[in-house]
């Protein structure tokens, strides 16, 4: 226990003295607030058995574009949902309210931080939120994608409408990458809250980050790694919150 309160203290320390904190908010995160993991694989089975076809085709441009019924059967039921934000949230929405946060970034579509009271959010998957018609790039709510009657068509042209979110096997757009490595390049302090990712596909981003706080908060052990300074091993919800205080 002492060598979680020297941590914590070390924190306190660190984020004291910042100004340019940018956090990269991780599926643990995003399970924390009761969203489930698409890309489990108890999920996927789970899927595979109510669907007869696995999340990799279902949450896909190809079953958008080919059976958008299935398409909007499955992102109804599975994709579209409202959770409360967890404490790790609410621990960065105080710390942008203290003028500390340069940007949040994740990969979450539900606008999660948003929530909690978060602003300068980099959603670089897109949001579910915001929807449009391909063709001639009218917008649409949320809601008209919930309650249209099988398939969202677009009032103006009858094209179906498309949930502003990268789907799985397609790729992060240029313009949102080149924010969030701008963003990184400018933070003095870099955390990594709930990331499970490969390390490997994390350095992608961090390979911008120059500074020498880079800190990663997780609740299970991770391999050594000396880009990183400092590892918490312990959940975001419990560390952040008792690290701003």
């Amino acid at each position: 226990m002492g060598n979680w309160n020297e941590s914590i203290e070390q924190l306190r320390r660190i984020i004291r003295d910042s100004n340019r904190i940018v956090a990269i908010c991780g599926s643990d995160m995003v399970s924390a607030s009761g969203y489930t993991d698409l890309e489990s694989d108890e999920v996927f089975y789970d899927i595979e058995l109510k669907y007869g076809a696995s999340t990799s085709e279902l949450y896909s441009s190809r079953c958008y574009n080919t059976r958008p019924e299935k398409f909007f059967e499955f992102y109804r039921n599975e994709v579209i949902c409202e959770k409360q934000p967890s404490a790790g949230y609410y621990a960065l929405a105080e710390l942008e309210r203290r003028g500390k946060i340069r940007s949040i970034i994740t990969k979450d579509i539900h606008g999660i931080p948003q929530k909690a009271g978060c602003s300068r959010v980099l959603e670089y998957y897109g949001n579910i939120y915001h929807n449009e018609c391909p063709k001639c790039r009218r917008q649409y709510s949320i809601d008209y994608v919930k309650q249209s009657d099988k398939v969202p068509r677009c009032e103006t042209c009858n094209s179906v409408v498309r949930p502003k979110i990268v789907l799985l096997g397609e790729s992060v757009p240029n313009h949102a990458m080149t924010e969030v490595v701008n963003a990184i390049s400018e933070a003095d302090i870099l955390f990594l809250l709930g990331v499970t990712d490969p390390f490997y596909e994390i350095e992608k981003m961090t390979q911008y980050y120059s500074g020498d706080k880079m800190i990663y908060i997780r609740k299970t052990m991770m391999e050594p790694n000396e880009r990183v300074n400092i590892f918490v091993n312990d959940e975001v919800d419990k560390v952040l919150p008792e690290a701003i205080i």
